[in-house]
């Protein structure tokens, strides 16, 4: 019985299972079909050569009239010619069944194997298809819980901000700018601690005469000096920078203006 293998297409990571399953399907009808094959040979092998069998001997034909008869023989040389005529008969007649269900055993082992290799391919087709799912929730979440964190903060901010400009009414007659800018310095210290517990950053403002520092500071104006000792150092400082503490990296540089040796 031929057996015409089929052949399939490599899958991917995340291709559909349907194609392991018609594979597996497969391997299982040619396995039932090696194991069929065995069987038929084996049955064919004993009804062939039964065990206790005994060879048929031939009768002896009548000498006819008009010949002679056969010279007769010794018994001991016609024992020793029957061994000789069922040597040859047997090399005429070779048997092929031993070299038949060797070929039948390979390959039903090789058929084994690859049935194995099918099942572990599909546990790790399963497997992968659902570290998959779990990461993309996780993916999902984590991004989710970060925007909430963010939000959280900035509304606080918004809040704190409301707050103060509710308190500001300049047609007021009692209206005080000394309390005013306390209440705006208030709102600006209550993000800088926000900033330093939740997400460790420190605010850093370089002092007028101090260096200047490319990595540190951004310069957004220049101010020509004939003063050398003046030459790269900083003016002013208009907005301050802020560091992580963590890693000492600078998340946004000091925003100053700095001075510049005229030539």
């Amino acid at each position: 019985m031929n057996v015409k293998p089929k052949t399939y297409v490599i899958m991917g990571l995340f291709s559909p299972n349907d194609e392991l399953t018609n594979l597996k399907e497969d391997v299982s009808a040619i396995k039932k079909q090696v194991a069929e094959l065995l069987a038929e040979v084996q049955s064919l092998r004993a009804a062939g050569h039964p065990a206790d069998a005994q060879p048929a001997t031939p009768a002896t034909p009548e000498p006819s009239p008009q010949t002679s008869a056969p010279e007769e023989k010794p018994a001991d040389a016609v024992a020793e010619e029957k061994p000789a005529d069922n040597a040859s008969a047997a090399e005429e007649k070779p048997d092929n069944t031993e070299a038949v269900m060797r070929s039948l055993a390979e390959m039903k082992g090789s058929i084994d194997g690859l049935a194995e290799k099918i099942d572990t391919a599909v546990y790790q087709e399963k497997l992968i298809r659902d570290l998959h799912d779990e990461l993309q929730k996780m993916r999902a979440g984590l991004i989710t819980d970060i925007k909430r964190g963010y939000a959280l903060n900035i509304i606080s901010i918004y809040e704190r901000m409301a707050q103060t400009s509710a308190r500001f009414n300049p047609s007021d007659e009692a209206f005080d700018a000394e309390a005013m800018k306390k209440l705006v310095d208030g709102g600006m210290l209550y993000v800088k601690d926000m900033l330093e517990d939740e997400y460790s950053l420190t605010a850093f403002a370089p002092e007028p005469g101090s260096p200047y520092k490319p990595k540190e500071h951004k310069a957004i104006r220049v101010i020509d000096t004939t003063e050398e000792e003046k030459a790269n150092t900083v003016s002013e400082c208009i907005a301050e920078g802020f560091r992580d503490d963590d890693s000492g990296r600078i998340i946004r540089p000091a925003r100053i203006v700095v001075y510049r040796l005229k030539q």
